[in-house]
């Protein structure tokens, strides 16, 4: 029988203790491994895109509209409401679709002949103007003497025979995912109260 300082026994010992160690090291790693495989795995998995906010900008009121100076254009100007609790802005860098919302509900391609104007802004909280415009063709030009008001009616007259089709407008902000819903114009001049 060997004394219990043999080197026989102490050698023994020393390789059991390290292929534990070693099983436990490979263990460690296949799981760290793991774990940053999942890691990765879930991080450049695709994800679904934002759905789009149609209540951060909010338009209720039927637009303003008038005719450009050369009378190839007519702009609608809206009040619009930051219902966010951010500043709401437009740059020229930004991504802006309009588009026709038909009566039947559906959506026109985006309007290439639409102008916005190269800055918007509209503070948290607060109503601010989004106008845009329109290139027509045969848009009325205003005859010499027509008062105001005449003009106007034959713009509203125009504009209803031209657009019959249209219940409104859809701004699509690409950037901040907002889908701006913009009310048709009346189609009647309204009565004045007294």
């Amino acid at each position: 029988m060997a004394s219990p300082g043999t080197p026989q026994l102490v050698t023994w010992n020393w390789k059991r203790v390290a292929l534990k160690w070693f099983a436990g090291g490979a263990g460690f790693a296949f799981a760290v491994a793991a774990i940053v495989g999942i890691l990765l795995w879930y991080s450049s998995r695709p994800k679904p895109p934002r759905p789009w906010s149609t209540t951060a900008l909010v338009a209720k009121d039927p637009p303003g509209f008038s005719s450009s100076g050369d009378a190839k254009k007519i702009s609608l100007s809206y009040a619009v409401e930051n219902t966010t609790d951010t500043d709401y802005q437009i740059g020229s860098s930004y991504e802006i679709k309009v588009l026709f919302r038909r009566k039947d509900g559906s959506l026109s391609r985006p309007l290439p002949t639409v102008d916005l104007p190269s800055s918007v802004f509209i503070p948290a909280k607060q109503k601010g103007d989004l106008t845009f415009s329109l290139t027509l063709s045969g848009v009325p030009v205003r005859q010499p003497g027509e008062a105001d008001k005449e003009y106007h009616e034959r713009l509203r007259g125009y504009i209803e025979e031209h657009l019959a089709s249209v219940s409104g407008f859809v701004v699509f902000d690409d950037i901040n995912h907002y889908e701006i819903n913009l009310p048709r114009w009346l189609s009647k001049q309204p009565t004045e109260t007294p």
